[in-house]
């Protein structure tokens, strides 16, 4: 990079656009790793409150800790409900989105932030595709696999589906490559 007394004003420019671009890019893909995770531990208290449990505590594991609930008598599948329901509501809320916002007509200043903000919820499946197949204990994946009595390639070949079909809406619909060129 040269020292910004050589450069033209329109590069001086250019690169301020880039630079904010950039942050803004940043930020975006940050606020949807956040809210992400926030709407899936909110999603297991909501399909735990609906199921007749109570929720002692609601942290997001980005801020330290899972959603913490009691349900006395709850059965393996309303276990299974509640270990499921936060992926629908995330990954599906971003489908949803991804399919109801007119994209074509979006700047690509807009797009991007906004496709990135996206990402994550799309995403957000990416656990239940790889770790029903891991050793790793007490994980929401491993645990839906222990109380579903679903095979492990199952659940994860489905949400290999899931995951790479999301990956594949969100390059289709936002044009993602072609608005960073």
């Amino acid at each position: 990079m040269r020292d910004s007394r050589t450069m033209s004003i329109h590069e001086q420019r250019q690169y301020r656009h880039n630079l904010r671009a950039a942050l803004g890019a940043t930020l975006a893909l940050m606020a949807g790793y956040y809210l992400a995770t926030a709407t899936h531990e909110c999603g297991h208290a909501i399909a735990a409150s609906l199921l007749g449990g109570k929720v002692l505590s609601i942290q997001p594991w980005a801020f330290l800790g899972p959603t913490e609930t009691v349900a006395c008598g709850r059965t393996d599948l309303h276990q299974c409900i509640v270990l499921a329901f936060p992926l629908f509501l995330t990954t599906g809320s971003a489908i949803i989105a991804l399919l109801a916002a007119p994209w074509s007509r979006f700047p690509s200043i807009v797009v991007v932030p906004l496709a990135l903000f996206l990402l994550p919820f799309i995403t957000n499946c990416w656990p239940w595709a790889f770790e029903p197949l891991l050793t790793t204990p007490n994980t929401d994946p491993v645990r839906f696999v222990i109380y579903s009595c679903w095979d492990e390639l199952a659940v994860a070949f489905l949400s290999q589906l899931v995951l790479w079909g999301g990956v594949w809406c969100w390059f289709r619909r936002t044009r993602f490559l072609m608005q960073c060129v």
